[in-house]
């Protein structure tokens, strides 16, 4: 099971798993009717559901205190638990009680899920999964309610579980002598719909087992109170993915039916101030009252991390109070509006049209730079950003000894292939300062055409070599992920090459 939950879900050596039970009693002990075991960033790890979600997701409505980060809370009829493992307990703990379990098998098949921590054994009826599946928590599916305290994307299988046995939680527990409401989903994050949710939706029944998404996700999508705009916050880690990698669809439907449908590439739009904190809003412009937007976010290579919706904005809150027998008035929140008619519709429409064509050229605008400050802040802006290795393939770097100090913040270890360096005095090669993180090789006149600057999941290729920053205007456009394989082929064959030379470089002052 290690080789599933790191081959096939990712999960890497130094993660905590989560594993968290909502379990009834039958007749033999526990029966397990919901769970989840999930690859979580360690922060998650570290606290309870509860608090995670309020920190992590939206940040509507907490616990009065914070539970613990593990807990095991049981009634005559019904246990909850929340247990963190490692990534070797997790595996054996899932050997141990699905391994015996057919994959060419249709029917569920009797398992037993070995007590570990503080929690029981676990009797379930499991078939084996199907698929990896893209599970997304704000979207309507019977599987992503089990996510609902992760409250963003995993990448996971399901162990779909067929139980007869009823679960009925109360709603306020007690956990270790404070109390806890909502306790399915604030002890382990996970939503158990009401009887009287059709079963397609209900919360499905069998164990969860997945890795957190780590690189961007949907925090929360909201309406504004003139019903103008639509915010959209965003999260994500700039250690492992840039803001400029990220692209936002935002569909609207009238009924059932698509009225609106706009692609926003990041890289469009100037997030200099918020590259760097792991959450921003975006506001997009509404069609107005009476709309149902959606939410997708993907990478500008196309691969999906989320999505939400769509879904109706409330619009306005009535509350009937009747006290002692007497009806009182109701409390209103917001108004009731008239419906929005064509024209209006027909205007919004042509608002967004213009707003899109301007953020794109805005957007085309940011990447010709004619400014040589400019240009050279936003080079070192993005080498900054790299991740693993900066590999950089440019004949005419470092032609001007001036240019080297583009390496001297990028974190990274890094690699130069060039064909031209500057002159000394005597004519021969003046000999660079770099620093210990930066290898170069060095060829007369190397064969290469294109400057392309890449680094593990982002690249960027140059109009003209820094040299030539200021002379006139040169573009600065991201590599797409395909492309950046390609020339990292390109690159590796040229470093091997023996027609160029290690260049030894001063050591930096």
């Amino acid at each position: 099971m290690a080789h599933l939950l790191e081959d096939i879900l990712g999960a890497q050596r130094d993660e905590s798993f989560v594993l968290s039970v909502c379990a009834a009693r039958d007749p033999s002990g526990w029966r397990l009717v919901h769970g989840t075991l999930l690859s979580v960033p360690e922060p998650c790890a570290k606290t309870s559901w509860s608090d995670w979600h309020l920190a992590a997701s939206h940040g509507r409505g907490s616990h009065s205190q914070l539970l613990p980060a593990e807990a095991v809370v049981s009634g005559d009829t019904w246990l909850l638990a929340r247990q963190v493992l490692t990534v070797d307990e997790a595996a054996d703990w899932l050997e141990a009680g699905t391994g015996s379990i057919s994959p060419a098998r249709r029917e569920p098949a009797k398992v037993n899920l070995p007590a570990i921590g503080k929690g029981p054994q676990l009797s379930a009826e499991l078939s084996a999964p199907a698929a990896v599946l893209r599970v997304l928590p704000h979207v309507d599916s019977a599987i992503s309610v089990l996510i609902t305290g992760l409250g963003r994307p995993a990448q996971a299988m399901m162990w779909a579980g067929r139980s007869d046995a009823r679960l009925e939680v109360p709603e306020i527990v007690d956990v270790d002598g404070q109390w806890c409401a909502g306790a399915t989903r604030n002890l382990t994050g996970i939503h158990i719909t009401p009887p009287h949710i059709a079963p397609p939706l209900a919360t499905a029944s069998g164990l969860l087992v997945g890795r957190a998404e780590r690189r961007a996700w949907l925090r929360d999508s909201k309406g504004e109170g003139k019903f103008e705009l639509f915010d959209v916050e965003l999260s994500w880690d700039p250690d492992l993915i840039g803001l400029h990698d990220l692209e936002l669809t935002h569909e609207q439907f009238v009924g059932d039916d698509i009225a609106s449908s706009v692609v926003i590439r990041l890289e469009d739009l100037d997030t200099e101030s918020v590259d760097d904190t792991g959450q921003c809003q975006v506001s997009l412009v509404s069609l107005g009252t009476g709309i149902r937007h959606g939410v997708t976010l993907r990478t500008v290579d196309g691969d999906l991390l989320d999505r939400s919706g769509p879904y109706p904005l409330v619009e306005r809150a009535e509350i009937g109070l009747e006290i002692d027998g007497q009806v009182q008035a109701p409390v209103v929140v917001g108004e009731r509006r008239s419906p929005v008619s064509f024209d209006e519709r027909s205007e919004r429409a042509r608002t967004i049209e213009s707003e899109v064509k301007q953020v794109l050229r805005s957007g085309a605008q940011a990447r010709i730079i004619a400014d040589k400050a400019t240009a050279v802040a936003r080079l070192i802006g993005h080498l900054e950003g790299a991740r693993d290795e900066l590999c950089i393939l440019d004949r005419f770097f470092g032609q001007h000894l001036e240019e080297w100090r583009l390496l001297d913040s990028v974190p990274v270890p890094i690699r130069v292939l060039t064909g031209k360096l500057e002159k000394d005095p005597s004519g021969g090669v003046a000999v660079p300062a770099f620093g210990p993180n930066v290898t170069v090789r060095y060829r007369r006149k190397a064969p290469i055409h294109e400057r392309i600057y890449f680094w593990s999941g982002g690249g960027i290729v140059l109009g003209g070599s820094p040299s030539t920053f200021g002379e006139s205007p040169l573009r600065i456009n991201r590599l797409r992920e395909a492309e950046i394989a390609e020339w990292r082929q390109i690159f590796e064959a040229e470093w091997r090459s023996p027609l160029y030379t290690a260049l030894t470089g001063l050591p930096l002052a």
